[in-house]
């Protein structure tokens, strides 16, 4: 199942909530996989058999869900929406009731949020779409 969101938004989290400021139209499916390839093509020289080529490919795994991040990171602080491709949000992951909860939060209009420095800043970090 999954929704489309308008142009100029993108599905950034697991409960299907379209976020503006994404540079496409994205549809909420979650694909959570990691693939890594290697293929070694022998060389044609038969003089030096043991010389080859190695092509290496890595896909990274997809982004995870707010609440399960901050049950994984398992401590009180503000860290970057994994979801969110064009940093217009972050997640504040806090302790309640003895389980770590996810709070995404908009960054101010013309803001995005900057993972290395913690906070939403005017800068658009080179990360982000």
């Amino acid at each position: 199942m999954y929704i489309e969101c308008p142009k100029n938004y993108r599905c950034t989290d697991g409960t299907y909530v379209c976020y503006p400021k994404a540079s496409s139209t994205s549809a909420c499916e979650i694909n959570d996989s990691t693939t890594t390839t290697s293929v070694t093509t022998p060389s044609s020289d038969i003089l030096s058999s043991s010389v080859g080529t190695t092509e290496s490919t890595t896909t990274t795994a997809a982004p995870r869900d707010p609440t399960v991040m901050c049950q994984e990171v398992q401590a009180t602080g503000f860290y970057q929406n994994e979801l969110d491709s064009t940093c217009a949000t972050y997640v504040y992951c806090r302790l309640v009731n003895n389980a770590y909860t996810a709070t995404v939060r908009d960054c101010p209009s013309n803001q995005w949020y900057d993972a290395t420095k913690k906070y939403c800043s005017t800068t658009k970090p080179d990360t982000c779409s």
